[in-house]
């Protein structure tokens, strides 16, 4: 699913780039400047002023994120078997007992969060062990977008 979105948002990228290219010539004039876009982008304390740009990238990784979120809940479903019998014993017993009123709907939330809490930890741990390989990552991608800009000729 990654590597497929990782390719897509390569496209997609590609194409942003060429639409650029094409209104900046149909127009006659430099509709959006490129190559300032390219250079901000490789001085890190500039990326946060492309909240525009953050945005996309955010919305392309939201998907994946909710993909591997969806995972997980299904394999707690499956994984925590004998743990969810417990829970809809608790369950069924909350309108005799006052106790399991509250202790059921805790158990069932602290169940649940557990795999929000593993795509966490997922995150953090990738991040920790393979950041670099990301960030080699995002920038090759600038490199390959500005190497299109700049044989377009949008970008010096």
């Amino acid at each position: 699913d990654l590597l497929v979105a990782s390719v897509l948002f390569l496209l997609l990228g590609l194409a942003l780039t060429c639409v650029v290219a094409g209104l900046n010539v149909l127009s006659g004039q430099t509709s959006f400047d490129l190559s300032a876009l390219f250079a901000d982008l490789q001085d890190p304390t500039n990326v946060f002023a492309y909240g525009w740009l953050i945005a996309m990238v955010f919305s392309t990784i939201a998907p994946t994120a909710a993909h591997i979120l969806i995972s997980l809940l299904a394999i707690q479903g499956v994984i925590w078997r004998s743990w969810r019998e417990p829970l809809a014993n608790w369950v069924a017993k909350t309108p005799h007992d006052p106790v399991m009123c509250v202790m059921a709907p805790l158990a069932v939330a602290v169940t649940w969060m557990l795999p929000l809490i593993a795509l966490g930890l997922i995150v953090w741990g990738f991040w920790l062990s393979l950041g670099f390989l990301v960030t080699g990552f995002l920038k090759g991608y600038l490199g390959v977008l500005t190497s299109l800009a700049q044989a377009l000729g949008v970008a010096g």
